[in-house]
């Protein structure tokens, strides 16, 4: 109990706090991308989408599936094969269409830059 109201007081604090912060997302992928032991082309991609706008205003908020995730998780689930990074995505994205936080854009810019995804 003493580790979930931490937790929550926490949360609370950074919600309050990270007004405090003007971070230039497009400088910080670009950290990770090359400035960290870890480098992702996935991050290079939202480096990319950032540095061309930083508001990504060209993408939704809801990020939907277009269907090779869905079809991985059902055959998953009937083969009895743990897939729990790609089931998360698939329930992120459903998530997107109720819920709508700068993260969804940043998400969308990602798959658009990957693979061309474009939200309808």
């Amino acid at each position: 109990m003493w580790y979930d109201a931490s937790n929550r007081r926490r949360l609370r604090a950074f919600k309050y706090t990270k007004k405090q912060f003007e971070l230039d997302l497009s400088q910080v992928t670009h950290n990770w991308s090359y400035g960290s032991i870890i480098e992702s082309a996935l991050m290079d991609n939202i480096h990319e989408e950032l540095a061309k706008d930083t508001q990504l205003t060209q993408f939704n908020q809801k990020v939907h599936a277009s269907g090779e995730a869905k079809w991985m998780v059902g055959e998953a689930l009937q083969e009895e094969v743990p897939t729990p990074v790609i089931s998360l995505s698939l329930m992120k994205r459903n998530a997107s269409l109720t819920e709508l936080p700068f993260s969804n854009q940043v998400l969308s810019a990602m798959r658009y830059n990957f693979g061309g995804h474009k939200e309808y």
